[in-house]
């Protein structure tokens, strides 16, 4: 389906999709409420509705500043690349200005790869790169389009867009300030933020596991049990990972810093997996590529209990539990009893 606004379209090209999902079968006392509060607060809850997802083709549009926001000709926002959040557009500024930015011409045919928090892991994974499905039929009948990204690439940005078969060459960093593009193509997101997308799981696991991944891993029969530090962390450190790490290397878990590997070691790693254990954070993004099955268990600081893994979990079937802990900053500690509780109910 097009529908058609003066010189630009918009093109349906995946429909709305509802999610129903289950809470966490391994919980601490008294942990189940707050957790529930978390999930409704970031995701929703337990039944969600996603949007279409549209691809629109738009001349003379605008992409501004560093948060990467599109403007049609006349100047309109496109609300779907602030992430359909008024915050972003707040915090951007451009709600405050009386005059609009001007331009530089940009000629030529391109697509956005990028959004305002670009730069996380668990955005570029999960909300950015499998907008390369809907790009693709573009591409394919294109063959001068070009992708316009953040600049500078992260190292995982680079690496995935490579492994996804996209030429460097196609690639254009964008400075952050105002292009009018000739040609843009944008896709909104597979799903509101916090909210993965079956699909996009999907495509992640096509696009990076070999053609024969690996079978589900019976727990406590093969696979590699992990424990993801957040040591390289400016905020929302474990205080008590030592205790925690000893504990867990006892009982045969590799300690793991992520981001001391590259992408493709990343995928590898975790496709391997029989059990991960992990502090909140972009690392456990990760687990789009590990089994079906795989269980995880999450650690949590009180005052932060987004669940975006927990629905992650859902989508592989990947029974989930999390021990959450009491605050220092935005620090935190959690029991390793309660640890211990949950890893029992899990069966690890």
């Amino acid at each position: 389906m097009e529908v058609k606004t003066g010189h630009d379209e918009f093109a349906l090209v995946q429909h709305h999709e509802s999610y129903q999902r289950i809470l966490p079968s391994g919980m601490a006392p008294g942990a189940q409420d707050r957790f529930s509060e978390g999930i409704d607060q970031y995701q929703g809850g337990c039944t969600f509705q996603a949007p279409d997802v549209l691809l629109a083709r738009m001349h003379r549009a605008l992409v501004y500043s560093k948060d990467a926001l599109v403007m049609n000709r006349h100047r309109d926002i496109l609300w779907e690349s602030a992430l359909s959040k008024t915050e972003v557009l707040e915090k951007n500024g451009i709600l405050d200005q009386l005059t609009k930015p001007r331009a530089l011409p940009v000629a030529g045919t391109y697509a956005l790869l990028s959004h305002p928090w670009a730069f996380g892991y668990y955005h570029w994974l999960l909300e950015i790169l499998p907008r390369l499905a809907y790009l693709e039929p573009v591409m394919k009948h294109s063959a001068n389009l070009r992708l316009i990204v953040p600049h500078p690439l992260n190292r995982f940005q680079r690496e995935s867009l490579i492994l996804s078969g996209i030429a460097a060459e196609s690639l254009v960093p964008f400075d952050g300030k105002c292009w009018e593009v000739e040609e843009l193509y944008f896709a909104s997101m597979p799903a509101p933020t916090g909210n993965p997308s079956p699909r996009a799981v999907e495509w992640l696991r096509q696009a990076f596991l070999p053609p024969a991944p690996n079978p589900t891993l019976p727990t406590g029969h093969s696979g590699r049990k992990l424990y993801l530090s957040r040591r390289d962390a400016p905020q929302r450190r474990l205080l008590n990972e030592a205790e925690i790490s000893c504990f867990l290397q006892e009982q045969g878990f590799e300690i793991l810093c992520a981001g001391e590997y590259s992408f493709e070691q990343q995928v590898a790693i975790f496709s391997e997996a029989a059990c991960v254990i992990a502090p909140h954070g972009a690392a456990v993004s990760n687990m789009a590529f590990a089994p079906r099955q795989t269980p995880l268990i999450e650690l949590f600081g009180e005052n932060y209990l987004n669940g975006c893994y927990w629905a992650l979990a859902n989508i592989l079937d990947q029974p989930y539990g999390c021990v959450i802990g009491q605050c220092t900053g935005l620090d935190y500690e959690v029991s390793l009893n309660e640890l211990k509780q949950v890893m029992l109910q899990l069966g690890l």
